[in-house]
């Protein structure tokens, strides 16, 4: 018998990005995330008006949506960045490696600070690292 895989595409909204960013920051990351600095560019584009009430207008959260970044530091000091192309790769790793956590991620009732942390890691380091 012969098995076929079926591929679907879907559009993950921003605010649900952002939604996911405050969930690791204020609690699914504490335990590996030491410092979380924005860092936006001299021209900030507009955000999405979702967006921006997903993360209640808060640099800390917004610096991705309006190109530019966000460093995150390790308890160890090391330094990563945080940006929309990272969003792009860890939904993209979602989706192959941990669709349990990617079902989370686009259900309203399901996300968590787990599913934050997970997000936010993929992003950084391409994979699960920490828990």
């Amino acid at each position: 018998m012969t098995t076929h895989d079926f591929k679907i595409t879907t559009t993950f909204p921003p605010a649900r990005i952002a939604d996911l960013l405050v969930c690791a920051r204020e609690g699914g990351s504490g335990y590996w995330c030491a410092a979380w600095e924005p860092h936006l560019p001299e021209t900030p584009t507009e955000p999405d008006p979702a967006v921006v009430e997903a993360v209640c207008g808060l640099d800390c959260y917004l610096a991705p949506f309006v190109g530019g970044w966000i460093s995150v530091r390790e308890d160890d000091g090391t330094e990563h960045r945080l940006d929309a192309a990272g969003f792009q790769r860890a939904l993209a790793i979602l989706s192959e490696k941990y669709p349990r956590h990617l079902h989370d991620a686009l259900d309203d009732g399901r996300f968590d600070a787990t599913t934050g942390d997970v997000f936010i890691q993929c992003a950084i380091f391409g994979d699960i690292v920490y828990g």
